[in-house]
């Protein structure tokens, strides 16, 4: 076939790109809208993808911007030193976790954060929030404020806008194309720029599909990722992951009114 398969999947799914009916050969039409099923099918539960690699430490700031632009030009050099060694980054998925750590959290690969209930009772450091925060914040949401930037301290790191997730989608996608071009046999990338194709005409449908779950997995509130270079981090992940499971997703605003008015009571 042509195709080398990864030692350590154990499923795969071959697809027919030849459409019989209207004679096309290389519609990847139905490929992308079984990808996009999988994904809704995924989103459902609680995905998780882990991230093996030791990103580079980004510099500390409250612009989501520029923490943004900082990674795409560290990722961009790591890719490019790949490349001059005749290899690809293959572990697209563990960029695709450490963009979402970009997009919505600090980036920082030796830390891992999860976007929880933001009425739970106790932050990260398991530090106690106080009562009449929890119902500020739970107030809020019932309001119509998601309670990811609004509820921000002053100058706190907002996550990221819709167009910054849009584009970060499709300058992933874009690179990953860019780096299959470059490793595809000289041979068949002469043949095709001979025929006029560039890697983005090559690759559409692929960049296509990759963008699209790529902006599926970040949007989606119930995907989780980690960096095992924090191991306790991971730990800490899973174990919130599990107790998911077992008590309900926040604590409710009538019970935490509640309980405000019989501490004042006592």
């Amino acid at each position: 076939m042509g195709i080398d398969l990864h030692r350590s999947a154990t499923h795969f799914l071959l697809v027919d790109v030849i459409d019989s009916k209207k004679r096309l050969k290389f519609d990847g039409g139905p490929r992308n809208f079984l990808i996009n099923e999988i994904l809704r099918c995924l989103g459902s539960t609680l995905p998780s993808l882990a991230d093996v690699r030791n990103r580079p430490q980004l510099t500390e700031t409250a612009n989501r911007g520029a923490l943004i632009d900082e990674a795409k030009a560290k990722y961009e050099e790591t890719c490019d030193t790949y490349v001059q060694q005749g290899i690809a980054d293959t572990f697209r998925v563990c960029a695709v976790a450490y963009f979402k750590d970009v997009l919505f959290f600090d980036g920082n690969s030796s830390t891992t954060d999860h976007k929880g209930s933001t009425t739970e009772l106790v932050d990260e450091n398991k530090s106690l929030i106080p009562l009449h925060e929890v119902i500020r914040i739970a107030s809020a949401e019932n309001e119509g404020d998601d309670g990811e930037n609004k509820n921000l301290p002053e100058g706190g790191l907002k996550v990221a806008t819709t167009h910054q997730i849009v584009s970060v989608a499709t300058w992933l996608a874009d690179r990953s194309a860019r780096d299959g071009w470059e490793m595809m046999p000289t041979w068949k990338r002469d043949k095709e720029g001979a025929n006029g194709k560039t890697y983005a005409d090559f690759y559409h449908l692929r960049m296509q599909a990759m963008s699209t779950w790529c902006r599926e997995f970040w949007t989606n509130p119930n995907f989780n990722v980690v960096n095992l270079c924090d191991q306790r981090g991971a730990n800490r992940l899973v174990s919130h992951l599990v107790r998911l499971d077992r008590l309900p997703k926040s604590n409710p605003l009538e019970g935490s009114v509640a309980t405000a008015c019989g501490l004042d009571r006592v």
